[in-house]
């Protein structure tokens, strides 16, 4: 079974190319994806993770931005596959406090009003994955706990003594770990579904929660973020670790990875 990946230098990109891909696509070879379509490879599995997190400050950045997110997600659709899997974010979901479904229609306009460049860029990934990949799949992830996290809140509460913060205390994060996102791949990929799944735990948690957690006397931000009320029932038919909430996931995190 032939299965590319993408983002494997870093982050749930590196592990799941590390657990199950046969092809590892990062900046320094992205020239493969070329080569690949040029072949005529036929993937049985592709697992877009690859995504530019950093957010454009200036007009002239956005095109890389572009590329990055859009583009690299249409060229990968391009290439003859069997299966398509996007590593999507819940942060597509407006704030609001409504129970988040994955048939919720979600209105552009109202992504442009929050103002998050990261989650436009990742509807329209989506869309695309949706009007051209083969028996597509995406995940609408929750915040990721793995030995390849990256540098964000939760690392600085865990690594730095007297740290900065900037979310405030009453901001709500949810988490869900790499291993939850491998077993989800194998499960649709095994029962050959496809649509959208919210990939996230029962319960959010606060972040001052989280640091009585790590025992961190972080300063606190303003701030606020609230991940919003996610529904995990579909995917939790097929892999029953997401009826536990975030304490569960990030108590066994700071204890097997960080403390």
């Amino acid at each position: 079974m032939s299965i590319l990946v993408t983002g494997v230098s870093s982050g749930l990109g590196k592990y799941l190319y590390e657990a199950i891909g046969d092809i590892g696509i990062h900046r320094e070879n992205s020239h493969l994806i070329t080569k690949a379509q040029s072949e005529g490879q036929v993937f049985e599995l592709i697992i877009h993770c690859a995504a530019n997190t950093r957010r454009p400050q200036k007009i002239s950045e956005l095109y890389g931005y572009y590329c990055d997110n859009i583009q690299l997600t249409e060229n990968l659709t391009r290439l003859k596959h069997k299966k398509f899997i996007y590593i999507s974010s819940v942060d597509v979901y407006p704030s609001s406090h409504h129970l988040h479904q994955e048939s919720t229609k979600i209105a552009p306009d109202l992504l442009c009003q929050n103002g998050s460049t990261y989650a436009l860029s990742k509807a329209f990934a989506e869309s695309i994955v949706h009007a051209k990949a083969a028996c597509p799949t995406i995940f609408r992830c929750a915040s990721l706990l793995g030995k390849y996290s990256q540098s964000n809140n939760l690392s600085k509460i865990c690594s730095q003594d007297d740290c900065q913060l900037s979310l405030a205390a009453e901001s709500e994060l949810n988490f869900i770990t790499y291993q939850e996102v491998l077993k989800s791949i194998q499960a649709v990929t095994q029962a050959r579904l496809k649509g959208v799944f919210n990939l996230c735990s029962s319960e959010n948690i606060k972040i001052h929660e989280i640091c009585t957690l790590a025992h961190s006397p972080a300063k606190f931000g303003s701030h606020i973020y609230n991940v919003g009320k996610i529904c995990n029932k579909r995917i939790s038919k097929l892999v029953d670790s997401f009826y536990l909430p975030s304490t569960v996931k990030l108590q066994s995190y700071l204890k097997e990875v960080i403390i």
